[in-house]
């Protein structure tokens, strides 16, 4: 019967982190959802309204000569609010998921709706202000001009204008000054996002990704989307409202020309639809391809040591400028049919003033309608705000299709889950005496990989000190990294102390183990931030003594500023044997119950071995130790050697047990043997 210890970890569920997302994005489709439906609503019930008391407003207003001349006013708005109304329910499937590319934003401009709500009340007033100016234009030359009214009138006429002129800077500072401030705080918010979202990935992950890719996405992506948000965000706005405004003012002047301005609407339909497509898909590969591009340059960069140690500089130059040229070709052709789509669809925005001017000439010419100069003025200032709107929608699909392709490469990262995290339930415990079983453990790193191990039952007493030996490809060190969940079994279980690993807390799970690898991680700081990396309130005297017991303290001091010397990137600054001190200072400050060393000493010289073995013993002394190694030296006192081939253990016992057994253990000490004795 299982103990309640012994019970095997419940299957990963949802987080709460991905709960809280889900909520946050169901609460901005809702809001926006709710936005359209209401505005859909009341244009509906407005236009149902105007159209059925259409001849009682008639009436009413033939008692105003300036409304009275306006030709089927109330008739012509009733049929553009219905029009509306049923336009904005047409919105309402790009919520249903059509747009997932923006899925991630829309929660991020809900947490900043206080930007967002400014921005918009900046663009309305700027709106609504500009597109009074031909109205108010059309009322100066008609009531002052023609009606050779007084200098006072004159003179209020000018103040009015001054006054809208005022609103419309004031309107113009609150959208551009919150529209800058949303893109930032997105981008910002967004970014981290990004990286808080990569902390939580296992190794697995980064086994496979590129650091090119994942940098080109913090970096590049991002700002692609800062640019859209930033240069776009209000036209997206501010475009389609100023064009419905300007029609509807046209409509409320002349409803006549305002039809036949409708009908030329769905032609800019088709064009920016076809646009759109186009320059999706060629900016998601270009996007690609710079991703590519800052991939190799990263690696290239990383790598340029190895590349002049072996002559390969042409090779890498090569390779790098492929990658280049082939990164220039999709961008220029990415520039080529922009620069074919844009002055087309631009050329269609200037349709709207271009049928104002020819149908009022015709009605002028054919006497259809009585039109004075005013009127023409009014109607033609109208046309052209409407045209701007249009040609800006042009210049916004480009950047609209950019930030599409941004988008889709963030939800790439974002939508890829982590394998490993904290369960519901997941617990902590206090303190630790060491004891690890592996219970039948089995793991494979992909469905398509082999099995890295096969089988596996151990069980590693507190105190005691196992190394684990085996070919390359063994899986040495892939059972070692199940202890701290870097990686998760595919069958079986790890156990500490009794307790299924899955069912603790990540955090909480790794603060019990300490770290020293042959690839020593070495942060770009002092060496005193190094070796403080994981106990970040240690204080001067407990990294000086950490250090001492290390055998660091010695070479440290040999630098002019000592502990705060900085160790360059990746402590390339140093030798490897100061940086393997230096990672068992930071160990031995944390002082872990468990400590895992994964060939620790395997890339040094024989001076640099003795001194970081000699750390070692130290750092081992009464933990729980796993010991991965290469030479075998170096494991000959530990209290059990388990020996590992193709995943499973073939055997295990001290060394005098092993040699006397003559298995596997005995035949690659013979092997390494021979290779000293030919080296020598």
């Amino acid at each position: 019967m299982p103990t309640e210890q012994n019970k095997p970890a419940p299957p990963a569920a949802e987080s709460s982190q991905q709960k809280a997302q889900r909520t946050s994005l169901r609460n901005s489709r809702r809001f926006i959802a709710r936005w359209i439906i209401i505005s859909s609503v009341v244009s509906l019930l407005l236009g149902g309204l105007l159209l059925v008391f259409n001849t009682k407003i008639n009436t009413l207003l033939a008692d105003f000569d300036s409304l009275g001349s306006i030709e089927g006013g109330p008739l012509a708005v009733s049929i553009f609010m219905l029009a509306g109304g049923c336009g904005l329910l047409l919105l309402l499937p790009v919520l249903g998921g059509e747009r997932r590319e923006w899925e991630r934003i829309m929660p991020l401009i809900f947490e900043q709706r206080g930007h967002f709500g400014k921005m918009l009340m900046g663009s309305a007033i700027f709106v609504v202000t500009e597109m009074s100016l031909p109205a108010f234009i059309g009322y100066m030359v008609n009531d002052i001009v023609n009606t050779q009214r007084s200098m006072p009138g004159l003179y209020i006429a000018i103040g009015v204008l001054l006054g809208v002129l005022v609103l419309r800077a004031v309107g113009g500072y609150f959208r551009q000054n919150h529209a800058q401030a949303l893109a930032y705080s997105i981008s910002a918010d967004l970014r981290q996002k990004l990286y808080s979202h990569l902390q939580k990935m296992n190794f697995s992950y980064f086994d496979k990704a590129r650091q090119g890719d994942l940098m080109s996405t913090l970096t590049n992506d991002v700002e692609k989307l800062q640019f859209f948000l930033l240069n776009s965000s209000e036209d997206f706005f501010v475009a389609p409202l100023k064009v419905y405004i300007g029609i509807a003012c046209v409509i409320f002047l002349n409803w006549k020309l305002a039809v036949v301005i409708i009908l030329t609407m769905p032609l800019i339909s088709i064009m920016l639809k076809f646009a759109g497509g186009r320059l999706r898909r060629i900016n998601r590969e270009a996007q690609d391809w710079v991703a590519k591009l800052t991939a190799e340059l990263a690696e290239g960069i990383n790598t340029i040591r190895l590349a002049q140690s072996f002559g390969l500089e042409r090779t890498e130059l090569s390779r790098f400028q492929h990658t280049n040229e082939e990164t220039r070709r999709h961008l220029l052709g990415h520039a080529q049919v922009s620069a074919v789509l844009l002055p087309i669809v631009e050329a269609i925005g200037f349709i709207g003033p271009l049928v104002i001017i020819i149908s009022l000439c015709w009605w002028a010419i054919s006497g259809g309608v009585d039109l004075k100069a005013a009127e023409i003025l009014t109607l033609a200032g109208y046309g052209a705000l409407i045209a701007n709107p249009l040609g800006k929608v042009s210049r916004l699909m480009v950047t609209l299709s950019q930030g599409e392709a941004a988008s889709s490469r963030i939800n790439g990262i974002l939508d890829t889950e982590a394998a490993i995290h904290d369960l519901p339930d997941a617990k902590e415990i206090a303190e630790v005496d060491g004891r690890i079983e592996f219970d039948n453990v089995t793991l494979r790193y992909g469905a398509k990989d082999a099995y890295a191990l096969r089988e596996v039952n151990l069980v590693i007493q507190p105190g005691t000190l196992t190394a684990f030996v085996g070919e390359s490809g063994s899986g040495k060190s892939s059972l070692v990294h199940l202890v701290p969940r870097f990686y998760e079994v595919s069958s079986g279980r790890v156990l500490l102390d009794g307790h299924d690993v899955r069912g603790l807390k990540l955090a909480n799970l790794r603060s019990h183990i300490g770290l020293v690898s042959q690839d020593t991680i070495l942060v770009h700081g002092t060496i005193a931030e190094n070796i403080a990396y994981g106990t970040p309130d240690a204080d001067h005297v407990e990294i000086l003594g950490a250090a001492q017991s290390a055998n660091a303290h010695t070479f440290i001091m040999e630098f002019p500023d000592g502990y705060d010397t900085v160790v360059g990137e990746k402590g390339v600054t140093l030798s490897g044997g100061q940086r393997q001190r230096i990672a068992i200072a930071r160990a031995l400050l944390r002082d872990p119950r468990i400590l895992l060393l994964d060939e620790a000493t395997s890339a040094l010289d024989s001076v640099s071995e003795a001194m970081v073995q000699d750390a070692l013993n130290k750092l081992m002394f009464g933990r729980t130790t796993l010991l991965v190694a290469h030479r075998l030296s170096t494991v000959r006192h530990a209290d059990n050697i388990v020996v590992l081939k193709a995943g499973r253990i073939v055997e295990q016992g001290n060394h005098e047990a092993l040699i006397a057994k003559g298995g596997e253990y005995a035949r690659l000490v013979k092997l390494q043997g021979m290779a000293r004795e030919e080296s020598g």
